[in-house]
C-alpha cells in the first residue's frame, strides 16, 4: 500500500498532466483517450487516499 505523501504526489502528477493536455479547441480523439486514462488514474489515487484519511 502506498503512503499518503506518495498518493498526494500521484494526484498532483495527474492534475499537472491533465492541465498540460488541456486545449481551448475541440480535443482530438487521442487527447480524449489520454484524458480518460489520466482521470481514471487520478480517481484511483484519490480513492486510495480517501481510504487512508
Amino acid at each position: 500500500m502506498m503512503n499518503i505523501s506518495h498518493l498526494k504526489a500521484l494526484q498532483q502528477f495527474y492534475v499537472d498532466a491533465l492541465e498540460k493536455h488541456a486545449t481551448l479547441r475541440a480535443p482530438s480523439k487521442f487527447q480524449l483517450d489520454l484524458q480518460a486514462i489520466l482521470f481514471t488514474h487520478h480517481q484511483r489515487a484519490t480513492d486510495m487516499l480517501g481510504k487512508l484519511l
